[in-house]
């Protein structure tokens, strides 16, 4: 409790006054920060830590969260996840980024990550942020760029409803039925667009083991 309030910006002398009103828990100021220190301590560790050489696949994404920086705003997360040879998930980091999601600052993220010694990624999973496959191939230019199928399944399924769906029975029918099958056909070329650089067939069984080790 006293890590998840510390990480929404809550001073300890706030941690400490909430404890008291909720739980009615005393818990003095010294021990939170005692707490939180030690938790920084291990975050410290594991940031010095060195990674993997070569990682097979490596996902990146970014959210969008709130952070309180004097007022409260709306801000990117980056986030790199990798997986290892033996299938082990393996946290990469978290960066805070200004604006937008933007394919620039990933190049810096991705360069910082080379710098700390990863030489090599087989295969990178990434939404369709434009001018992102341009940055990956920049520090790793052997890398494979695959598009997320969940990234791709939002893109898309709009343009899988077909017209009228939802108003009434006559309508729905109508649009099931109708001869106008552009936007379907236009989501199956996107779909087929989306996964073309890596069909299944040609990624080495060592890899697709790993992803679906991952997975579980």
């Amino acid at each position: 409790m006293v890590i998840s309030l510390a990480v929404k910006g809550l001073t300890t002398g706030e941690v400490q006054a909430h404890l008291a009103e909720v739980y009615g828990a005393e818990v003095s100021r010294q021990t939170i920060s005692t707490i939180t220190d030690k938790v920084l301590a291990g975050v410290a560790e594991r940031q010095s830590s060195p990674p993997d050489p070569v990682y097979p696949v490596v996902f990146i994404d970014a959210i969008h969260v709130k952070i309180r920086d004097g007022a409260v705003a709306n801000r990117p997360i980056y986030v790199a996840l990798a997986v290892t040879t033996e299938g082990r998930r393996e946290f990469l980091g978290l960066w805070a980024g200004d604006g937008g999601e933007g394919a620039k600052h990933w190049l810096h993220i991705l360069t910082e990550i080379k710098d700390r010694g990863v030489n090599d990624v087989l295969l990178l999973v990434c939404d369709g942020l434009k001018g992102l496959p341009e940055a990956v191939e920049t520090v790793w230019p052997r890398t494979v760029v695959q598009t997320c199928v969940v990234a791709s399944a939002a893109e898309l399924l709009p343009l899988c409803r077909p017209p009228g769906l939802g108003q009434d029975r006559q309508a729905s029918e109508a649009g099931l039925h109708g001869a106008d099958r552009g936007g379907r056909s236009g989501a199956v070329r996107g779909w087929s667009a989306s996964w073309s650089p890596t069909p299944a067939n040609t990624l080495p069984p060592r890899c697709c083991w790993i992803c679906a080790s991952s997975a579980t």
